[in-house]
């Protein structure tokens, strides 16, 4: 009989010289391009599991209103200055807005259009199937992006619930 710890050196040798095997036939394949894209996705995935910083300087009312004063007071500007910057962000919300839901329009017509006219087998329904998730993820973002543009015109934080309840419901 062969013992536990007999078989588990064992595996662990086996697994380690095919570890060699394959390593070394990818770096002779791909030279450094399989290393440069493991190290990709492992420091995208460290930069996802990373705390995100909040700027606690923003500064609230109690009902969710902006505070202008004590937020310029915190970011050392005016309260001018600070009115202008969130109009530029305002600006820039409703751009990333418009060019998001136009993203995804294009995209859920390509959608359609390659619907409509693929031949319909097992592979197709897949990929077509798998690609519906990508309209609704721009649509998606052309809405964060629309309520955030709502909140800085409103000078107040709101609820997406909220947002869509509104009378101004385009971006301006």
């Amino acid at each position: 009989m062969v013992s536990e710890a007999h078989k588990t050196g064992a595996l662990r040798r086996a697994a380690g010289a095919m570890e060699k095997v394959v390593t070394v036939g990818l770096a002779s394949v791909a030279g450094g391009e399989v290393t440069d894209g493991r190290r990709f996705i492992g420091d995208v995935a460290n930069s996802m599991r990373a705390p995100v910083a909040i700027d606690r300087r923003f500064q609230l009312y109690d009902d969710g209103s902006f505070d202008l004063n004590a937020t310029a007071f915190l970011y050392g500007v005016s309260v001018w200055e600070l009115e202008k910057r969130l109009v530029k962000r305002q600006e820039e919300f409703r751009r990333r807005a418009c060019l998001w839901f136009s993203f995804g329009w294009l995209a859920f017509f390509a959608w359609i259009w390659r619907t409509a006219t693929l031949h319909w087998t097992a592979g197709h329904i897949l990929a077509a199937i798998e690609f519906a998730p990508f309209c609704l993820i721009f649509f998606l973002v052309a809405f964060q992006s629309a309520l955030l543009n709502y909140q800085i015109r409103r000078r107040r934080l709101v609820s997406a619930w909220h947002y869509l309840q509104a009378d101004e419901f385009w971006p301006r």
